[in-house]
């Protein structure tokens, strides 16, 4: 009998990898999405009520990202790959904001998880149908 060598062990193997790079890189580029934006607001004169939408464009960017990334890494199921990166990007943004200010908005939270679901998708996706590099993760 030929036994299977170098098999996964479970859904760890196939889902951390993809998980854990996607939401690396989405949250990097979150951070310095918004601190260029953060930037832009002290040097110019930006309304008030532009500052959070600034930061629900700073998470949409970072999860699709972190979609294409997880997708890229997975090879396949680019949408839920995406998902499942956008809501660990989600979360940890969140933690961090609640950490940082102490509370937090529900309709703001509801906004920019539907924001960071649907972006981590569609970025899983595309990162699915992305052609191979000879450089990869």
């Amino acid at each position: 009998m030929l036994k299977k060598q170098n098999a996964p062990s479970g859904n760890r193997a196939v889902w951390g990898r993809p998980l854990l790079f996607g939401t690396l890189v989405g949250a990097v580029l979150t951070l310095l999405v918004l601190f260029g934006e953060a930037a832009v607001c002290v040097l110019t004169d930006v309304p008030v009520a532009l500052i959070p939408l600034l930061a629900v464009f700073g998470c949409a960017l970072g999860a699709a990202a972190s979609g294409v990334t997880a997708g890229k890494i997975a090879r396949k199921n680019g949408w839920l790959t995406g998902l499942l990166s956008g809501v660990c990007l989600w979360l940890l943004l969140s933690l961090v904001g609640f950490a940082c200010v102490g509370k937090t908005e529900v309709i703001h939270a509801l906004v920019s998880a539907a924001i960071c679901l649907v972006c981590g998708a569609v970025g899983g996706i595309v990162g699915v149908n992305l052609r191979q590099s000879k450089f990869s993760v």
